[in-house]
């Protein structure tokens, strides 16, 4: 494939899907803000992120029923069903939106119980440690769950595929959910640390750069060096419970990185040099530079690799690191922006704001141009996706057999070449070559287009190796960015 054909689907995994996370959000939020008011209710936040989350389950089962009905009703490789899979694969994150929301709603209840106020800055009377400390047992919480259901997931024969049972669906929404949400709270965790000892506001911004320092120096130690190692030590390839545990661990590190990474160049860019120093539109357009460079940075990744990839970095760990790392940082800034201009889209036509004393109430013409934003992008991801097919079908001829190692993990259970596949990180893998749709962990055959490059050394077996074995790819997947790195987002 062409580099510009692999950016396009760089883009349809990374920017398109992001962009529409962050419209699911506000659907939810928003029918849910709207009951709580009608009911006096809107001074419980906490109530309100559960109701939100309640909210978009139910629609993402609706919408899953629907389209499973028109999905079985369309013709085998068909374009419509092919837009229908991808529909049906990128939904779950009408759950995983909204469990992030609920996760930043219950933490900020519970510093409010404890006392301790992230605006307040320094304080001396120990509620941020307190704070800290339960933060701390609500992470361990939420990634001992992730386990936990990670373990489930390994389990479920079709756990990959766009037929999978209910049960299987509503487990997967739940397991790429807590992957959110642990990420979210480890998060939380260290910006208690910050913004205690920092102070005010510019102080935080001059701590917040040694932190971005902090953090980028663990992050690629882990990305780079431990994570890679533990990935490949043979004393730990045939357990795939340890291997799910690194890949969760790889998952949960990255995320609060690249998290803490755009939430520090927001508060920069936007809201002190955009809201302090010019105007906000000067800031958001920095912003969006700073997303353009990473896009650019992407690209010359993909262009030192021989075949254009922009995920497969063929066993070189510092390359398959700034690759993941590039992603996640597209992935949020997108987020970022996406959601500011959501905003303003929903400000510009909801009713006047209430006045004084009177309840807020979100407007149904607000609600469906959310709901309308969010089927198009749908539509859009899955159109990207259909044209993506047949590009995959002319590379047919010239596949050969090869054998891969399955590790269990969530992004591991993705059946190969099949049109209808996509991956489990909640958006469709727009490559349809990720992984066999069976989660065992035995070896079985797939399909590639190259030499077989396993792990650190091309001459490791996969069994004594623990690597999977990369696959063609259209474009390529984004959670199969490098070998001992990731299994999925």
């Amino acid at each position: 494939m062409t580099l510009l054909s692999n950016f396009v689907e760089y883009l349809n995994d990374n920017v398109l899907t992001m962009t529409m996370a962050a419209s699911v959000g506000l659907i939810g939020e928003a029918i849910a803000a709207d009951l709580m008011s009608k009911a006096h209710l809107v001074s419980l936040p906490v109530p309100q992120a559960l109701l939100s989350l309640c909210v978009n389950l139910v629609l993402v089962c609706l919408l899953r029923a629907a389209g499973l009905l028109l999905w079985k009703r369309a013709a085998d490789e068909s374009t419509t069903r092919i837009v229908l899979g991808s529909m049906l694969q990128t939904i779950p994150w009408f759950v995983r939106v909204p469990k992030t929301t609920f996760v930043t709603a219950y933490l900020q209840a519970m510093y409010t119980a404890v006392g301790w106020s992230p605006a307040a800055g320094m304080v001396r009377d120990g509620s941020a440690g307190i704070a800290f400390l339960i933060n701390t047992f609500i992470f361990l919480a939420n990634f001992a769950i992730l386990l936990g259901l990670a373990h489930v997931v390994q389990g479920r024969s079709d756990a990959s595929s766009v037929t999978a049972s209910w049960s299987t669906f509503v487990i997967n929404c739940f397991y790429l959910a807590f992957m959110s949400g642990s990420g979210k709270t480890l998060y939380a965790c260290w910006r208690i640390l910050v913004l205690s000892l920092a102070g005010p506001r510019l102080a935080v911004l001059t701590a917040g750069l040694v932190e971005q320092v902090i953090l980028f120096l663990l992050a690629w130690y882990m990305l780079a060096s431990s994570l890679p190692n533990q990935f490949g030590n043979q004393n730990l390839t045939h357990l795939p419970y340890t291997q799910t545990h690194l890949s969760c661990q790889q998952y949960v590190v990255v995320y609060a990185w690249a998290y803490a990474f755009v939430s520090y160049t927001w508060d920069l860019l936007y809201i002190y040099v955009g809201g302090q120093s010019t105007s906000y539109l000067f800031g958001f357009t920095l912003f969006i530079f700073v997303l353009l460079v990473l896009l650019c940075g992407a690209l010359a990744l993909a262009k030192s690799t021989p075949d254009n990839n922009f995920y497969d970095m063929h066993g070189h760990e510092s390359k398959a690191a700034a690759c993941m790392m590039i992603f996640w940082l597209v992935d949020f800034m997108t987020w970022w922006a996406w959601g500011e201009t959501m905003v303003i889209i929903d400000r510009g036509v909801e009713n006047p704001p209430p006045e004084e004393g009177e309840l807020a109430t979100i407007s149904p013409i607000t609600i469906l141009l959310n709901c309308g934003i969010v089927l198009s992008l749908l539509l859009l991801i899955g159109g990207i996706h259909a044209l993506n097919v047949a590009a995959l079908h002319r590379k047919k001829a010239h596949l050969r057999p090869c054998w891969k190692h399955h590790a269990k993990t969530e992004d591991e259970a993705h059946s190969h070449l099949n049109p209808n596949s996509h991956n489990h990180r909640g958006h469709h893998n727009s490559n349809n070559n990720n992984n066999n749709n069976k989660n065992n962990n035995t070896l079985q055959p797939v399909v590639c287009l190259r030499d077989c490059a396993i792990g650190k050394s091309a001459d490791k077996s996969p069994a004594a190796g623990g690597f999977f074995i990369k696959k063609p790819r259209v474009g390529s997947s984004r959670d199969m960015c490098c070998l001992q790195l990731g299994f999925q987002r």
